[in-house]
């Protein structure tokens, strides 16, 4: 299904939670994968193909006034961004969980939404907790290309050429979490995204796939980070099959 070039009149944010998407900014269609996040300033035309099986998305509203609350973070609003999720994947999916069960409560989206948008601020660079280092990217990029089980906070310290003691301390103060926070919200993101994506796969295979010891290990992990369990968010991002 196509939907012709079209815009809105406010901020968004997209969440793209399973399916085939592609959206066109500026030019050809490119292919959205599942968990990640399209930022959009007000008034941009864009057009979306969905494919054959469906999509779910979670498309987010922010209004003028919105904007001016959330000064910190309204270069976030500058371009249009693609986003995957990594740190912010499990905040996502308590977002979704928790507005799927609401039925009205203005302050509660408020700052579910508020709360949303700075941690994708923070993924994206719109927004430092503090301030950063190239010591610090090199450990981020060896977090995020390495699995969690092959990473040793000693190896991480000789990365950054930090002790590891003073490592913690600087990664706490620049990104708000610690290593092992962050490793895990990478851990749970990309259990997430394979959840969404492959619904024959049991959720055993994908949790020792993604670092896992067992089922129970990543029931735990996503409880504690996400609010809902591995087959709950399953079935929130599963789409209808089309004929």
């Amino acid at each position: 299904m196509a939907l012709p070039q079209h815009s809105h009149s406010v901020a968004t944010i997209t969440v793209i939670l399973s399916g085939s998407y592609q959206e066109s900014v500026s030019g050809g269609f490119q292919h959205l994968p599942s968990m990640s996040v399209v930022v959009k300033p007000p008034d941009v035309p864009h057009s979306n193909i969905i494919g054959t099986a469906g999509a779910q998305c979670l498309l987010i509203e922010v209004p003028d006034s919105a904007l001016l609350r959330m000064r910190d973070v309204t270069t976030l609003f500058n371009e249009p961004r693609l986003i995957p999720l990594s740190i912010s994947a499990p905040l996502v999916i308590r977002s979704v969980h928790y507005l799927s069960a609401l039925t009205r409560c203005d302050l509660s989206i408020e700052s579910l939404v508020l709360e949303l948008t700075s941690i994708i601020a923070i993924e994206c660079g719109s927004m430092e907790v503090g301030r950063s280092s190239p010591h610090l990217h090199r450990v981020i990029q060896v977090l995020n290309d390495l699995p969690s089980d092959q990473i040793t906070l000693p190896a991480l310290g000789r990365v950054a050429g930090l002790h590891p003691m003073s490592l913690t301390r600087a990664f706490r103060r620049t990104y708000g979490m610690s290593i092992g926070g962050y490793s895990t919200s990478l851990r749970v993101a990309r259990a997430a995204r394979r959840l969404s994506d492959e619904g024959e796969t049991s959720i055993s295979r994908i949790a020792i796939d993604t670092g896992y010891y067992d089922h129970s290990h990543i029931t735990h992990d996503f409880r504690i980070r996400a609010g809902v369990t591995p087959t709950e968010w399953r079935s929130m991002a599963s789409i209808c099959k089309t004929g």
